[in-house]
């Protein structure tokens, strides 16, 4: 990450340049989620091994969001952090889809909408919605103002547990589905088949588990993440 500049002072690398705020694309709010907060999230592995129940179940909550929730640190750096990743896959989503056909799309848990900012500045004649919990309106409406789309694009709050927007031709989930087990991965996934007419389409951008796993970097990062 750092070289010894002329064997006086440090300078960051071509790496550890996208640590820095400024960086364009910058992986600073990345780097301090994964060590300020998944990296001690490992520390409870063998009582969760030994039980089957996860470090927020053995807390007498229900998921880890829950017990985040009651951070508002944690939550902040949580959301700038989910900012950094959806920067990097941005450009790999809107080659690998054409949502051309797609005329108001709602983005499931959708956070602070940089996600959607960005289809709907690629497909000029879309709307959309961003629907995520009541902690994300505030950056969602910053981010949907400084792109120049908070007239293309409606702000609901809620949960996906319970119900998601209906008027969409399709949704749009980024790094959800991997949060849950199948029970409430179906839940989720019904809600959104509900909230769509005949012919809605529901589109999912995960990573994919590979059948057997290797011992290199991209495997072993799905693998953590699952």
């Amino acid at each position: 990450m750092c070289k010894l500049d002329d064997g006086e002072a440090f300078a960051l690398t071509a790496t550890g340049a996208h640590l820095a705020a400024s960086a364009r694309p910058s992986l600073k709010s990345w780097a301090l989620f994964e060590g300020e907060m998944l990296s001690r999230s490992w520390a409870g592995l063998l009582d969760s091994i030994r039980t089957g129940k996860t470090a927020a179940e053995l807390a007498g909550l229900d998921n880890a969001f829950e017990a985040m929730a009651r951070n508002p640190a944690q939550v902040r750096m949580f959301n700038e952090a989910m900012v950094a990743l959806t920067e990097q896959v941005i450009p790999a989503m809107l080659a690998a889809y054409d949502f051309s056909g797609i005329t108001r799309l709602t983005d499931v848990g959708g956070g602070y909408g940089q996600r959607l900012c960005a289809i709907l500045k690629a497909y000029p004649a879309m709307r959309g919605t961003i629907f995520d919990l009541p902690r994300c309106a505030e950056g969602a409406e910053a981010q949907l103002v400084d792109a120049g789309l908070r007239q293309r694009c409606e702000l609901t709050a809620g949960s996906f547990f319970e119900s998601v927007p209906s008027g969409a031709d399709a949704v749009i989930l980024k790094s959800i589905i991997h949060d849950w087990d199948d029970s409430h991965s179906i839940t989720i996934l019904t809600n959104c088949r509900e909230a769509l007419a005949a012919g809605g389409k529901v589109l999912l951008v995960e990573r994919l588990m590979p059948e057997m796993p290797e011992a290199n970097p991209e495997h072993c990062s799905v693998i953590l993440s699952d």
